[in-house]
C-alpha cells in the first residue's frame, strides 16, 4: 500500500493564521476515582438536561479538557474494550461491551468510553447521536492520555466507520480508524464516511487503504455475422418460364440487410420483349439499387448487374472515464467508467441483376422460336456492423474520510491515503461482417440470347468503436460531496492517484488532494 500522511489543523471555517482551539493544546487531566471506578467530583453541580438524567453537568461539560475525568463512570457512559468477555458485557466499567459497535448500539444517549490497549477489528455503523472517546488505558483505572489512539480496522470493501444522517450529531475523540486495501474490482478503501450531520473529530488518526483497480471493458475477437449469399441454383435460364431470382436474407439486430431479388426475363410480345429490372436491396432507403433490364431506358446495349450495396459506418468511440459529474454516497464514489464503443452500421444489401430480353433463340434450330430471356441474379445482403468494445471500469479511491455534508469541524488530525486504482483499458470492438455475394444471372440459349446479368454484392459491416478508457482511482484525504465554506488548511505529504487507462479516449488520472469537492470537481484545500 502505498500512504500519504496528511495533517489537519483547525476547524473547516478556520483559514490560515487563526489561533488554535484549546484542544489542540491538551495535557492529560488528573483522574481521581469514584465508586463507579472512574471519575471523582465534576466540575459543575447542574443536573443533566441531556439524556442521562445521572450524570451531573450538562452534555457539553464531558467536552471541557479539564473536567473529563470527571464523567469517565457508568451514569456518564459505557465502556468498551476488546479483551472483554465475549457477548456477556452490558457496558458497564465493570463489564464492559467487547465491541465497540455493541457500545454504539447500546450507549442510548451515554458517552462511550473506548480502551486504547488492544486493536478492535470490526466495521461500525453509527445510526444515533454519538460522542466517542478513545485513548484509555483500561488496565489502570480508564485513565486518559491525550497521545494514545484507539484503534479500529474495518473489513475490506467497506467502510470502516460510517455515520448515517440519523445519527444528527458525531463527537469522536482520540480514534484511529484504518481501512484495509481493497480486494474487489473498482472498489474504494474509504476509512470514514459521515452523512450531513454536525460532526468533530478531534486527534484522530484515520488511513485509508489502496483502490482496486478496474477492469478492463469486454473485447470481442470474432467479427460480426457475414451478410447471405445469394443462391446461384435460383435463376432462370433463357427460354424458361421467368421466376425472381432469389437474394441473400440477413437480419442485423432487427434490420435486414437482404439482397434484392433478379429482374425478370423478357417475355414474348410484353414490354417490348424487354427484360426487367432488379429491385434494390435493403434496407430500401439507401440498399444497393437493381439493375436495369436489357431494353429499358438505364440500359445501353445489354443488362445492368445490381449495383454493390453500402459498407457500414464506423461505430464511435466510447467516452473517456472521467472525475467530472462523480458523485459521493456513504458507500464510496459513483462514476468514471468509460462508455461503451458504439456499434458499427450495418451493410446494405446488392442490388439485383436486370434480366435479359426475349428473343427468337428458343425451340428447334432450324426455326428458332420466340422465348423467355435469362434472368437476373439476386443480390447478396449486407455485413452486420460490429458491436463496440466495452468500456474500462473506474479505479477505486483511497478517501481518508468522506463528507456528505459541507461543515466538519477537524482538529489535529493525522490522515493517510493510499494509492488509487487504475482504471480498466477499453475494450477492443467487433469488426463487421463480411458482405455477402451476388448471384450470376441465368444462362443464356442459342445465339443472339444474352446471359442474365449479375446480382450486386452486399456492403461489408462497419467496425464497432472501441471501448474508452476508465478514470483512475481518487487519493483524497477529505472528500466532501458539496462545496464546504472555506478552504481547509490541509498538507498532503504524498498520495497517488490511480492512472487513467488506455482506451479509444483514455480515461483520465485519479486527482490526488488533500481536500476534494465534489461538486466543483476541484480542491478545496489551501
Amino acid at each position: 500500500m502505498v500512504a500519504s500522511g496528511l495533517v489537519v489543523a483547525g476547524s473547516l471555517g478556520c483559514i490560515m493564521g487563526c489561533s488554535a482551539s484549546a484542544q489542540e493544546n491538551l495535557t492529560d487531566p488528573a483522574f481521581g476515582t469514584s465508586s463507579s471506578g472512574g471519575g471523582g467530583s465534576p466540575s459543575t453541580t447542574s443536573s443533566s438536561t441531556g439524556s442521562n438524567p445521572g450524570c451531573l453537568g450538562t452534555d457539553k461539560d464531558i467536552l471541557s479538557p479539564s473536567t473529563i475525568a470527571s464523567f469517565v463512570n457508568d451514569d456518564c457512559g459505557v465502556f468498551v474494550r476488546a479483551d472483554a468477555a465475549a457477548s456477556t458485557g452490558d457496558g458497564r466499567q465493570a463489564n464492559p461491551y467487547k465491541t465497540v459497535q455493541a457500545a454504539l448500539d447500546g450507549a442510548k444517549g451515554k458517552a462511550i468510553f473506548v480502551c486504547a490497549n488492544d486493536p478492535f477489528t470490526e466495521t461500525l455503523n453509527a445510526s444515533a447521536p454519538v460522542s466517542l472517546y478513545g485513548g484509555f488505558d483500561c488496565a489502570k483505572g480508564w485513565s486518559w492520555d491525550t497521545a494514545a489512539r484507539s484503534s479500529i480496522t474495518g473489513a475490506a470493501d467497506a467502510v470502516t466507520f460510517t455515520i448515517a444522517a440519523s445519527a444528527k450529531t458525531a463527537t469522536i475523540w482520540n480514534l484511529a480508524v484504518n481501512a484495509v486495501d481493497a480486494t474487489k474490482d473498482s472498489g474504494s478503501s474509504i476509512a470514514m464516511a459521515i452523512a450531513d450531520v454536525e460532526g468533530e473529530l478531534t486527534r484522530c488518526d484515520v488511513t485509508a487503504g489502496a483502490g482496486k483497480s478496474g477492469l478492463p471493458g469486454m473485447s470481442y475477437t470474432t467479427a460480426a455475422a457475414s451478410g447471405a449469399t445469394a443462391p446461384a441454383t435460383s435463376v432462370a435460364d433463357a427460354c424458361v418460364v421467368p421466376f425472381p431470382a432469389d437474394f441473400g436474407k440477413t437480419m442485423c439486430g432487427g434490420v435486414a440487410t437482404d439482397g434484392g431479388a433478379g429482374g425478370l426475363g423478357g417475355a414474348p410480345g410484353a414490354d417490348s420483349d424487354y427484360g426487367q429490372t432488379g429491385l434494390d436491396g435493403a434496407p430500401l432507403e439507401s440498399g444497393g439499387k437493381g439493375g436495369s433490364g436489357d431494353g429499358q431506358p438505364m440500359s445501353t446495349t445489354t443488362c445492368q448487374p445490381g449495383f454493390v450495396g453500402t459498407s457500414g459506418g464506423l461505430g464511435a468511440a466510447g467516452d473517456k472515464g472521467s472525475s467530472t459529474g462523480n458523485k459521493l454516497s456513504l458507500t464510496g464514489v459513483m462514476g468514471g467508467s468509460g462508455g461503451d464503443g458504439k456499434p458499427g452500421g450495418v451493410g446494405q444489401g446488392g442490388g439485383g441483376g436486370g434480366g435479359a430480353r426475349a428473343g427468337k433463340f428458343c425451340g428447334p434450330p432450324a426455326s428458332p422460336g420466340n422465348g423467355f430471356g435469362a434472368g437476373g441474379g439476386g443480390g447478396g445482403a449486407g455485413g452486420c456492423g460490429g458491436v463496440g468494445g466495452g468500456g474500462g471500469k473506474l479505479g477505486g479511491s483511497s478517501i481518508a474520510i468522506l463528507s456528505l455534508g459541507t461543515q466538519l469541524k477537524l482538529t489535529s488530525l493525522t490522515l493517510t491515503t493510499g494509492k488509487g486504482g487504475n482504471g480498466g483499458a477499453g475494450g477492443l470492438a467487433q469488426g463487421g461482417g463480411d458482405p455477402g455475394l451476388g448471384a450470376t444471372g441465368g444462362k443464356k440459349a442459342l445465339a443472339g440470347s444474352i446471359t442474365g446479368c449479375p446480382g450486386g454484392n452486399g456492403g461489408s459491416g462497419g467496425d464497432g468503436g472501441k471501448g474508452g478508457g476508465g478514470r483512475g482511482g481518487h487519493s483524497i484525504g477529505i472528500a466532501f460531496a458539496g462545496t464546504p465554506a472555506a478552504k481547509l488548511m490541509l498538507k498532503l505529504v504524498g498520495g497517488v492517484g490511480g492512472d487513467g487507462a488506455d482506451g479509444a479516449d483514455k480515461g483520465v488520472g485519479g486527482p490526488t488532494a488533500a481536500c476534494w469537492d465534489f461538486a466543483t470537481n476541484a480542491t478545496c484545500a489551501d
